[in-house]
């Protein structure tokens, strides 16, 4: 799941775009009774009254999964919204939940009031990692794709989150960029500390070439990965993915005398041995 949050100033503005008959707009959840973009930002600016001097009280969020991830209802979306929110801090906030149809792949808007029924202001301080934090355990508890989200931190294994751009390009398209799909599925295939050889046999199954960078005394100093068009070295996509990290990071466990054979044969096939794509 992929999350773009933005903070503004006009509730209005930020409606009237949301709420575009063209784009095939509904209202689906939240906590507010106002059906169109004057009704809610009035609701809004009754609450945003009680702090005036805030500049900006919008905190815009964009939802949305894969074009091939689990496709979810009006229902879970709404679970979804306001578990995200909860972890937020927006519990005691105002919010509408706005989903749109005018695109392939299942998006929603949510609009939240940074100033809650207290008075409060909902702080913003460390935003980017709670939301990160947020969207991991929305994706465990749902079955969503995994994604390496941008809080600002690497995490222990300096894996590496998508750039702004990649996530601007998945909340348009609705698609994992290339990077962050070898991610995930070098991540999947990591799952239950295989060995180095049932790693890589996973890999193949699920389309994923890999090979290996052998020196000529047999050392491997280094691993790639490759799906489709994509052919990016493991440390590129983040400590946890280069071969000493897969093993430090991750739990592959690796046997020269077991696995040297199996990596050898995938680097000078440089072939994925099923699914390839």
């Amino acid at each position: 799941m992929i999350a773009k949050l933005v903070k503004g100033s006009g509730f209005r503005g930020c409606l009237n775009y949301l709420l575009d008959k063209n784009k095939s707009a509904e209202i689906i959840g939240g906590n507010m009774m106002g059906e169109s973009a004057r009704e809610l930002a009035a609701e809004f600016g009754v609450m945003r009254e009680m702090r005036p001097s805030l500049g900006k009280a919008v905190c815009h969020v964009s939802l949305s999964v894969a074009a091939d991830d689990v496709q979810l209802d009006d229902f879970k979306w709404s679970d979804i919204a306001d578990r995200y929110m909860n972890d937020m801090g927006f519990s005691k906030s105002q919010y509408t939940l706005i989903r749109h149809h005018d695109t392939d792949h299942h998006h929603i808007h949510i609009v939240a009031n940074r100033v809650d029924t207290d008075g409060k202001t909902v702080s913003a301080q460390d935003d980017f990692r709670r939301s990160a934090k947020s969207l991991h355990d929305i994706e465990r508890e749902f079955g969503l794709q995994p994604v390496n989200h941008p809080d600002g931190k690497k995490d222990k294994g300096g894996a590496k989150g998508p750039s702004r751009g990649e996530v601007q390009m998945m909340v348009r398209t609705g698609k994992l960029s290339k990077k962050a799909t070898l991610q995930a599925l070098v991540a999947e295939a990591a799952k239950g500390q295989p060995t180095m050889s049932e790693f890589v046999s996973r890999l193949h199954r699920d389309g994923v070439g890999v090979q290996c960078h052998i020196q000529s005394t047999g050392r491997i100093s280094g691993i790639s990965f490759d799906h489709g068009d994509a052919v990016l070295k493991g440390s590129s996509l983040g400590k946890s993915y280069s071969f000493n990290g897969l093993q430090k990071h991750l739990g592959v466990t690796y046997d020269e005398d077991r696995d040297f054979g199996e990596l050898q044969a995938a680097t000078t096939g440089g072939k994925k041995k099923s699914g390839s794509v």
